[in-house]
């Protein structure tokens, strides 16, 4: 019952049994958290403007989630953001490393922030590979494709996870795919992977995954594998 309310609806519901003092009220209501978004823009294109990709929650209750909402409604002109720095910025500095970069749903966003990088900061990079699921197909697939045409990524790999038209794959479908194509870049000791996007087991499965690939072609033991595997440059950033 209390999953699909907000406050406002408690008010509306239940102000008929008595209305509380207003400061014991406000104090009793639970503060607005910050919610955190991923940059999709780098500064190397324009310093002046940034993107931001927001899904907007819906509810069971047909409901917009409040922040997601706030920034789509066209007459907000207004909000406050605090710039966080994570690890992503310390690919500026070894762009030349061969990239394995892997993202699901909206965890594309801070690839994008990537893959400008590599299109318009001056060179030169290292191979680049990128791996994506997502439940269904938007147009942020055709961009992906254009960084493809203008170089910033060598291969592109993308899977679906309920649209119809498609057999399902996840990332890692995608990588059992691709073994071969993967392998080309892994068997580097310099390349870097980058993981972005939903929390969960999905980070060891990927090293497990790599780990396998690695003992595969490499005819190691799966103890060499996970050596060699750990000596890689790994960033794993988990977004809500």
């Amino acid at each position: 019952y209390i999953k699909d309310k907000n406050i406002a609806d408690f008010i509306v519901e239940f102000s008929q049994y008595g209305v509380p003092p207003i400061d014991s009220f406000v104090s009793s209501c639970p503060h607005i958290k910050p919610r955190t978004y991923s940059i999709a823009s780098a500064p190397c294109k324009t310093r002046q403007f940034m993107t931001l990709y927001v899904t907007t929650t819906t509810f069971g209750n047909s409901k917009t989630g409040l922040c997601s909402g706030f920034l789509k409604n066209k007459d907000t002109s207004k909000i406050y953001m605090k710039l966080i720095e994570d690890e992503i910025d310390q690919i500026s500095d070894i762009k030349d490393m061969p990239m394995l970069v892997i993202s699901t749903e909206i965890g594309i966003a801070s690839v994008f922030s990537l893959l400008e990088l590599r299109q318009y900061d001056d060179g030169p990079f290292g191979k680049c590979q990128l791996y994506h699921s997502r439940k269904y197909h938007n147009k942020l697939i055709d961009e992906l494709n254009e960084f493809k045409a203008n170089g910033a990524v060598d291969d592109v790999f993308v899977g679906y996870t309920e649209e119809k038209s498609h057999e399902p794959q996840t990332v890692l479908d995608l990588m059992r795919n691709n073994m071969d194509n993967l392998w080309k870049l892994w068997e580097n000791p310099k390349c870097m992977l980058y993981y972005n996007g939903l929390p969960g087991q999905i980070a060891d499965e990927i090293i497990q995954l790599l780990v396998d690939i690695t003992e595969s072609f490499m005819k190691v033991t799966l103890d060499e594998a996970h050596d060699i595997v750990s000596k890689h440059n790994i960033i794993f950033n988990f977004v809500e």
